[in-house]
């Protein structure tokens, strides 16, 4: 049974949960295979869309992966599941209206794509939006006194997955929070972009 909702879409910088402070994603990337690592802060829309600046091919790089990623869905569950990896809680929609699910599943096909290491400043209440577009939204917090780095985007990109998997409604739109024990959470919903 699909579940009401009153809340309305996310500002562009209002925080997924009150009382946490919003701050911009760092990105520590490589504009072009095998060079140099430019850091750059934003979704990883903005990212792409910065980094095509310095390499015109880079977009066209991305979303060829993006596509394969999305094309493949047995190759992608695959790798979003090889990590033996667990997490404490989730919960659905709650207080987060919900996305569009294929958009939020594109979301999670661009995190797949970048390699890199994500970094998140001291919390605890620290969250950065990690992608967003099309109004979904895939959110990273941090619940640590300290600085938060993950060994790869993928981390997120696996978080997201699970709410996409468990937070389904029967009009395929997702939203929810999904807790680590590590203390960092990803929530997906819907989002001015």
């Amino acid at each position: 049974m699909a579940v009401a909702t009153i809340a309305a879409p996310l500002a562009k910088n209002e925080s997924p949960i009150p009382g946490y402070e919003v701050i911009d994603m760092q990105w520590k990337i490589q504009a072009f295979p095998g060079g140099n690592y430019t850091h750059t802060t934003g979704t990883i829309q903005q990212v792409v869309a910065q980094l095509n600046k310095i390499n015109p091919e880079f977009e066209q790089n991305v979303l060829a992966a993006v596509a394969n990623w999305t094309r493949d869905s047995e190759s992608a569950h695959k790798v979003v599941n090889e990590k033996n990896w667990e997490y404490e809680s989730h919960y659905c929609f709650g207080p987060f209206p919900p996305a569009f699910s294929r958009r939020v599943y594109e979301g999670i096909a661009y995190l797949e794509s970048v390699k890199g290491q994500p970094v998140i400043g001291p919390g605890p209440g620290q969250c950065s939006r990690v992608s967003c577009g099309y109004h979904a939204a895939i959110w990273w917090c941090n619940d640590n006194e300290v600085e938060l780095r993950l060994d790869e985007f993928n981390d997120i990109a696996r978080g997201a997955y699970g709410l996409y998997r468990h937070c389904r409604d029967d009009t395929d739109r997702c939203s929810g929070q999904l807790f680590f024990q590590e203390k960092w959470n990803v929530i997906v919903r819907e989002n001015d972009c």
